[in-house]
């Protein structure tokens, strides 16, 4: 599975309600339902799930650039999908809630359409009832993402094609010449730095351009191969695949920008045909 987290400072709680229920306001739809939340005592409408997220988020403390809310995705890849029943993901959600931590809020849909599954995760930006923050840190993010892949594998051997390789980018491949500059240095080696740079730039990238631009501000340069990106140069050459941010995982970025267009022109052909029936009273 992919775990992408993205971060919002104004807490939209009901824009966001309505980007995970396709602009319906409904909680069970073609395409979507909702799976399950968390911490919230009234989810019979999506106004009372709304509301229990605007009452909690009183306790946050007030900061600059403080987080309101996070929307977070775990999405699977296409070829499992016929594995992936409501209850498999209803389980697969509980333990991702219990690994990020169990006293924040959560509202959890499912999404169907398209050619994979993938869940939609509101989670508010503070403590349920309390002014602490419910941010992760790039450790605790990678953390959470080995750990509940390695509850996936163990209860659900079946999503093979889910797999995603999480410490082919850090520890296992680090080579005996870095591991030494570590040790004697007790410095993260340059490839370590660089890892963490685009782990940063993922986290908050819109598209797969968009990802590449927050990498070049960043002041590293990106080399073709075949006229398409392949890799970096950050002292040296690396490969961006043997970094764990190959094609199949960058392509979860431009599958959202392409669901947030897809949204957006809905929502204006809906106004301007409100706005034509409006005008021919």
């Amino acid at each position: 599975m992919i775990l992408k987290l993205i971060t919002h400072q104004k807490p939209n709680f009901k824009g966001l309600l309505q980007y995970m229920t396709r602009e319906t306001g409904q909680l069970q739809g073609k395409n979507h339902q909702l799976l399950l939340t968390h911490n919230i005592k009234n989810d019979h409408t999506l106004f009372d799930i709304e509301l229990a997220y605007v009452e909690n988020d009183v306790f946050r403390k007030q900061r600059k650039r403080g987080v309101a809310m996070y929307h977070e995705i775990i999405s699977f890849h296409k070829s499992d999908s016929h594995h992936l029943s409501p209850e498999k993901l209803q389980d697969l959600s509980r333990q991702y809630i219990s690994l990020r931590g169990d006293r924040a809020i959560y509202t959890i849909f499912i999404h169907s359409d398209k050619d994979h599954v993938h869940l939609h995760s509101l989670v508010s930006g503070n403590l349920y009832k309390d002014n602490q923050a419910t941010r992760l840190s790039l450790e605790r993010l990678k953390r959470l993402k080995r750990d509940l892949q390695s509850f996936q594998v163990e209860k659900y051997p079946e999503l093979e094609k889910s797999v995603v390789n999480y410490t082919a980018s850090s520890k296992v491949k680090a080579t005996n010449r870095e591991y030494n500059y570590k040790v004697r240095t007790g410095q993260k080696s340059q490839k370590e730095k660089l890892i963490g740079i685009l782990e940063r730039c993922f986290s908050t990238a819109k598209s797969q351009d968009d990802f590449y631009d927050q990498v070049t501000r960043e002041g590293i340069e990106l080399y073709k191969r075949n006229g398409k990106i392949t890799g970096v140069r950050f002292g040296r050459k690396y490969r961006l695949n043997r970094l764990g941010f190959g094609p199949e995982h960058l392509l979860l970025l431009d599958r959202e920008q392409q669901r947030l267009v897809d949204l957006r022109e809905k929502r204006k052909n809906s106004n301007a045909y409100n706005r034509d029936e409006r005008s021919d009273r």
